[in-house]
C-alpha cells in the first residue's frame, strides 16, 4: 500500500471554472467600489445613472446598502465556487503526479499516465487495464479444440509406421496447445493482477468520502443558493412593488 501511494503522488492544482471566475471578478470590482465609497467618502450627485437610467433620491447610505447586499451575495455565491473547486481537487487524490506522458509510465503497474494530468483518475487507469484484460472465453475454446483433435489422433487407429509427416503434424499439435495454454497464463495472470491491484481500494476509499462530500455540497448550493434564494428574492420584490402601487 505504501508503494501505490507514492505512486499516486501529489494531485494536480485546480482551475477556478469559468462561472467562478466571472463571480470573482464581480467581488473585486464591488469591493474595490465599496472601500472607494467608504475610505474616500465619495457621494453621489443629485442625480445618479444607472443602466442609461436616471436616479434621484439617492443617497450614499442607499448606494452602500444596495453595494453590500450585492456584494454578500456574490461573495457567497464565489465562495462555494471556490470550495466546490476545492473538493474537485481533492478528488484527483486518485490521480497520479505524472505531469505528461514518459517512458516512466512502465515503471510502475499502479499508475496511468494521461496526457491530460486532470484525466488521471482510478478510471482512467481501469480503463488502460481492461484494454489488457483480453476475453478469455475464445482462448479457452480453442484449446479445447485442440485437446480434442489430439484425442481424437490418439484414439483413432495408427498405422505400425505412421511416417515422418504424421509425427511432424502431431508435434506441431501439440506445440500449438503449449502456445495456447502459455498463452491463457499470461493473460489470466494479467487480469488478476489488475483485478487484485491495491491501487483499487486505494483509490476508492479516497475517492468515496470526498465524492459524497462534493455531491451534498453541490445539492445544497443548487436547492438554497441557486433555486431558493433566487425565488425568495423575485417573492419579496414583487411584494414590495405591489405594496408601493397600492399606497401610491
Amino acid at each position: 500500500m505504501n508503494e501505490v501511494e507514492r505512486v499516486l503522488g501529489s494531485p494536480v492544482g485546480y482551475d477556478l471554472s469559468e462561472p467562478a471566475a466571472k463571480t470573482k471578478r464581480v467581488v473585486i470590482s464591488l469591493s474595490i467600489a465599496m472601500a472607494c465609497l467608504v475610505l474616500a467618502k465619495i457621494e453621489p450627485g443629485d442625480q445618479f445613472s444607472l443602466a442609461g437610467i436616471t436616479l434621484k433620491g439617492i443617497t450614499s447610505y442607499k448606494l452602500i446598502l444596495g453595494l453590500l447586499i450585492a456584494l454578500c451575495w456574490t461573495y457567497v455565491h464565489f465562495g462555494w465556487y471556490a470550495v466546490e473547486s476545492f473538493m474537485e481537487w481533492r478528488l484527483r487524490i486518485t490521480g497520479t503526479k505524472v505531469a505528461f506522458v514518459t517512458t516512466g509510465m512502465l515503471a510502475s503497474h499502479n499508475g496511468d499516465y494521461p496526457g491530460d494530468p486532470k484525466q488521471s483518475t482510478l478510471y482512467n487507469w481501469w480503463v488502460g487495464q481492461a484494454r489488457q484484460m483480453k476475453p478469455l472465453g475464445a482462448k479457452v475454446d480453442e484449446i479445447e479444440n485442440r485437446i480434442a483433435l489430439l484425442k481424437t489422433e490418439i484414439d483413432s487407429p495408427t498405422p505400425v509406421s505412421p511416417g515422418v509427416a504424421g509425427v511432424t503434424e502431431r508435434d506441431k499439435g501439440f506445440t500449438k496447445l503449449e502456445n495456447a495454454l502459455l498463452q491463457l497464463r499470461h493473460e489470466l495472470m494479467a487480469s488478476t493482477k489488475a483485478v487484485e491491484s491495491e491501487r483499487i481500494p486505494a483509490s476508492l476509499a479516497r475517492f468515496d468520502g470526498w465524492f459524497r462530500n462534493l455531491l451534498t455540497l453541490q445539492n445544497v448550493r443548487v436547492l438554497v443558493v441557486d433555486i431558493a434564494f433566487p425565488m425568495v428574492l423575485g417573492v419579496a420584490a414583487i411584494w414590495l412593488g405591489v405594496r408601493y402601487l397600492i399606497q401610491a
